[in-house]
């Protein structure tokens, strides 16, 4: 019994001293193996959590800037990510493993933004990203304007400067632009040719351009000039609109006006037909290579009206006669204006204009008869090619070739005598026929010296026209 209790109890010794250490060997192999992972392999460990990379972006004066474009590139694989900002102007890239990073921010009207940054295992401070303003390049020539000298004959107190927003806001009817600049010249200036109108420094123009082609107008500005041909206080002169370098402008308007909303004509059996319509549109800017700017406007006027004829009735010789005769016309006016900077002292332009005027039933109304009606018409052309050159900071030179072109005729050649009954009516084939063609041209060559205050002009001119009258 005690040989085997002893054995047995050998037995359980045993046991136990074979169960310890097997127990105490596999705590020790697992603490061995977890110090070897952290130590082999901690760019695996913590490449499983990633870096973040965080910011905002503002414009000038601390204003955040939503929806603005953020790249994150980075250098080793190239690999690119984008995101827009927030509404508060914050942005985030999550997850990122290490390594270098392009870093680019775009946003309209601001300049871009780039930085290279290091994502590493210190973490990264968020980025608070300010843009600044784009930069605008524009070209500007600048001429001397001595308003503000009150001894200058530039300042006299009758002249009158106009922009292109105050011609915009002027109340007039279309095609009315000459009548409201006559009003402010003088009659006993304008002579038998009539006001002198100057386009972009040639005289002999017309106001027959598009109201969106005028820059600038200036009203009997030094009128005693030597610059021009016939002196006095009857003069305007016109700048023409031009393109920009840098971007496209354009415009467009359409009015119409219909006899459905007029009232009742006394004179009329029935409400005379009038139906009007005018569109007007331009645009400018660039030509191909950044060096020539262009500006185009057009206008066409369609206005169907009707003039009231009230007189005796011709046929049956008693009562009265009322009708409504249409009266059309058509306006069209084109204006294109090309400019080139050759170098930075030397300029080329190149401007057309062309109008096209037709009216029917002309004089037709009260107790003129719709056979005393005669249709007028008038088309004119003109091309103008100039090339300015800075010789020197004090001297400028200005070469300008103009070439017109018209053709107008009024009426036809009378098939009839006229008849005139005083008080009663007038009848019969109109009497008035005129029909003219013209074709001229004129070469001025004008040279500014500029000396201290004083400006010194030399300069020749060439013109001839040929008339060839009906």
């Amino acid at each position: 019994m005690q040989c085997a209790a002893r054995c047995q109890g050998k037995n359980r010794q045993l046991a136990v001293s074979l169960r310890g250490p097997s127990l105490t060997t596999r705590t020790f192999l697992f603490a061995l193996g977890m110090l070897l992972a952290v130590l082999v392999c901690p760019m695996h460990l913590l490449g499983q959590n990633g870096e973040n990379l965080t910011g905002s972006v503002e414009g000038t004066g601390g204003a955040v800037l939503a929806g603005v474009k953020v790249t994150l590139v980075r250098e080793e694989t190239q690999a690119k990510q984008e995101i827009a900002t927030a509404k508060d102007g914050s942005f985030a890239f999550t997850d990122l493993a290490l390594g270098n990073y392009l870093l680019a921010i775009e946003a309209t009207d601001f300049e871009p933004y780039s930085s290279i940054l290091q994502v590493g295992t210190g973490g990264l401070s968020p980025l608070v990203i300010k843009l600044k303003l784009r930069t605008v390049a524009q070209n500007l020539t600048v001429k001397a304007y001595s308003n503000d000298e009150r001894l200058s004959p530039e300042s006299n107190t009758n002249s009158m400067d106009m922009n292109e927003t105050a011609l915009e806001g002027l109340p007039l009817e279309t095609d009315y632009l000459q009548p409201f600049v006559e009003t402010f010249l003088s009659p006993a200036a304008e002579g038998n040719e009539g006001a002198s109108i100057v386009v972009d420094g040639v005289e002999g123009g017309a106001l027959d351009m598009p109201t969106a082609a005028i820059r600038r107008l200036k009203i009997d500005r030094n009128p005693y000039s030597v610059k021009f041909q016939h002196p006095g206080a009857a003069r305007a002169e016109i700048t023409t609109e031009h393109g920009h370098y840098d971007r496209y402008e354009g415009s467009i308007a359409f009015y119409a006006r219909n006899s459905i909303f007029d009232a009742r004509n006394a004179l009329a059996d029935s409400n005379p037909n009038l139906n009007r319509r005018f569109v007007e549109a331009s645009l400018g800017g660039s030509l191909p290579g950044r060096e020539g700017s262009f500006f185009f406007a057009g206008q066409r006027l369609m206005d169907d009206e009707s003039a009231v004829v009230s007189s005796l009735d011709t046929v049956a010789l008693t009562g009265t006669l009322n009708i409504n005769v249409p009266n059309p016309r058509r306006n069209d006016h084109l204006f294109l204006r090309t400019h080139w900077s050759l170098t930075d002292t030397q300029w080329l332009s190149l401007n057309y204009v062309f109008t096209d005027k037709s009216t029917r039933n002309k004089s037709v109304g009260g107790l003129t008869l719709p056979e005393q009606g005669f249709s007028e018409g008038r088309q004119t052309q003109r091309a103008q090619l100039e090339y300015s050159q800075a010789l020197s900071p004090q001297l400028f030179n200005d070469l300008i070739f103009l070439f017109k072109k018209e053709d107008a005729r009024t009426g036809d050649p009378a098939t009839g005598p006229e008849i005139l009954v005083n008080g009663a009516f007038t009848g019969g084939p109109s009497q008035i026929f005129e029909g003219t063609h013209r074709r001229g041209f004129d070469l001025q060559d004008t040279a500014t010296y500029t000396r201290g205050r004083h400006h010194y002009l030399f300069g020749a001119s060439i013109w001839n026209d040929w008339w060839d009258v009906l």
